[in-house]
């Protein structure tokens, strides 16, 4: 079960996704998906991606942008997306910030991974191999209102 999800609305400008994934093909993937969302009848919103490939980059590149949203693969090398989210998380609530929704990005589905997964802080879980329809709607799930 996910925690509170923002209701869907009107996007006026781009979703800013910050997406750290280590694999190439996937980082592609995950990529060309997210441009399609800006396809006439496919989805309401065009998107600004930031990419991490590791887990510090990860957490450097939130410390400067404004993300809406995180695709967070959880295992990275240097530091995995479960101490990547603790982090990100720990530094959101020493500076007093709204916490920035985190979708982790797994090929691992199992409950007992889900329950990992939101226990480091992330708000939700999407299964590799991504699927377009789920990416889409985590992202209309998860942004912020516009």
């Amino acid at each position: 079960m996910s925690t509170s999800a923002v209701p869907a609305k009107a996007v006026s400008r781009p979703v800013r996704v910050l997406m750290a994934e280590d694999n190439q093909l996937n980082q592609r993937i995950l990529e060309r998906m997210l441009a399609s969302a800006a396809t006439p009848g496919l989805a309401p919103f065009p998107t600004v991606l930031g990419k991490a490939t590791n887990g510090r980059e990860a957490v450097a590149l939130w410390e400067e942008g404004a993300w809406d949203l995180i695709l967070m693969d959880c295992q990275m090398p240097e530091m995995d997306g479960f101490a990547a989210t603790r982090e990100i998380r720990r530094r959101e609530l020493a500076g007093g910030l709204v916490p920035v929704p985190i979708i982790a990005v797994t090929a691992n589905a199992a409950a007992s991974d889900r329950h990992d997964c939101l226990g480091a802080g992330m708000n939700d879980v999407l299964t590799k191999p991504v699927q377009l329809e789920a990416l889409l709607e985590m992202v209309r799930r998860w942004t912020p209102p516009l």
